[in-house]
């Protein structure tokens, strides 16, 4: 374990990622701790047969699944807390692209240290959720808002009743969103249309009976605006509705290193993070057929267009406070879109450069992880002093700017 002095006063100690061996050692004795509060879960995708309703206009009913492990039932992970109360907070974690629970694993097992009760959401075609595909290592989807409304309906109907204290009153306990790379815009969709659907309620209330945000804070890694292309936006937008009209789940841009997923490390590509890291996520993908998931679709393609296009015009919608840490030599997203949604944001939104880190900010190096860990906790949880500390709350290595 490695202390760290902001992180302790939450509860939290590190894992030891000095080396590849104390690094296996530590993620082993993370899951024999956290599987005695582990608990599979499952629920209904959403669509507009919902009671409550997607709120999407024209959103369809989820297609039939090609590959499903429980009935076309959507997958995710809860991590009970280990001293529950009423005031227990709750972290909903959003996966990236190709990801899989595992990835959040570490990352859930400081949180949880904090006091947080955890749910890991797979999202449709990742994981142990339904594929529409019947190669596992590729991701299609029909419909962006798919994965949005899927998430909503985890909180709505999973995640806020279970931090929901009847006796208390109805009081809730906070909700708080932590999500990277795709699960990012995923969550930057989810913050405006629920904001949205919160103002049109609101007005139909009385002050004293307008209903409580579902989330209450988002914390965003390398969050997908948008993905990184060395193309125009517009010639970019024509090849993805091109494919997807023509091969929708077809594979984009096939080379022969692409034709299957690939189960030797990589170690080129690992240069730079923390080697014990980015090894363990690689055999944890090895070690089960649904987590080795390698490449996009065309029809994946356009939907992450729309994505984009959805976050940015909503973008002044944004009520909820968000914490975005952003790679500046990011290679998969868009810093300069994710700067743009910053700009334009109805609130503001807290940004914090780590200047030496890639996209895989889960897979970094000590310095980062430990950066990213401690700022969350006192975004999320308040500033807990304890002796003396650094003015600004930062180390070295990060600088930080708010956008309104």
């Amino acid at each position: 374990m490695q202390l760290d002095e902001r992180a302790s006063r939450y509860g939290v100690t590190f894992l030891d990622d000095t080396t590849d061996e104390t690094y296996f050692t530590g993620m082993r004795g993370v899951h024999a701790l956290l599987d005695a509060f582990t608990t599979d879960g499952w629920f209904e995708p959403a669509g507009p047969e919902d009671e409550t309703g997607t709120d999407f206009a024209g959103m369809k009913s989820a297609p039939e699944p090609v590959v499903a492990e429980n009935g076309g039932k959507l997958h995710y992970v809860h991590i009970r807390a280990k001293n529950p109360s009423p005031e227990t907070p709750a972290m909903v974690m959003l996966t990236g692209f190709t990801e899989m629970a595992e990835h959040m694993r570490e990352m859930a097992y400081y949180f949880w240290q904090a006091g947080y009760s955890i749910y890991i959401l797979e999202h449709r075609g990742h994981g142990r959720s339904p594929r529409d595909v019947e190669d596992l290592g590729l991701i299609w989807i029909d419909d962006f808002r798919r994965y949005v409304a899927d998430a909503e309906k985890l909180i709505r109907t999973v995640v806020r009743p279970a931090s929901t204290d009847v006796s208390a009153g109805a009081t809730s306990a906070p909700v708080h969103v932590y999500a990277h790379s795709m699960g990012g815009g995923v969550a930057l969709a989810l913050a405006e249309h629920l904001a949205e659907h919160l103002a049109e309620h609101a007005a139909e209330h009385a002050a004293e009976h307008a209903p409580a945000p579902l989330v209450d804070k988002y914390v965003l890694t390398a969050p997908m605006v948008a993905p990184r292309s060395t193309l125009s936006d517009g010639l970019t937008r024509l090849i993805a509705n091109l494919g997807a009209f023509f091969a929708s789940k077809k594979r984009i841009f096939i080379q022969k290193n692409q034709t299957e997923f690939n189960r030797v490390f990589d170690e080129n590509y690992a240069r730079g993070l923390n080697h014990g890291r980015a090894l363990w996520l690689h055999e944890q993908r090895c070690a089960v057929e649904t987590h080795q998931m390698y490449a996009a679709s065309y029809g994946w393609m356009k939907a992450a267009g729309k994505l984009t296009e959805y976050i940015l015009q909503n973008s002044e919608k944004i009520t909820a406070p968000v914490l975005l840490f952003q790679a500046p030599n990011d290679a998969w997203v868009s810093v300069e879109k994710q700067n743009e949604l910053a700009e334009r944001a109805g609130a503001p939104v807290r940004k914090v450069v780590l200047e030496h880190s890639r996209h895989e900010m889960e897979a970094e190096q000590t310095q980062a992880v430990h950066e990213m860990m401690d700022t969350a906790l006192e975004f999320l949880l308040g500033v807990r002093e304890s002796g003396v500390r650094e003015s600004d709350g930062r180390e070295p290595g990060s600088r930080e700017s708010s956008a309104v």
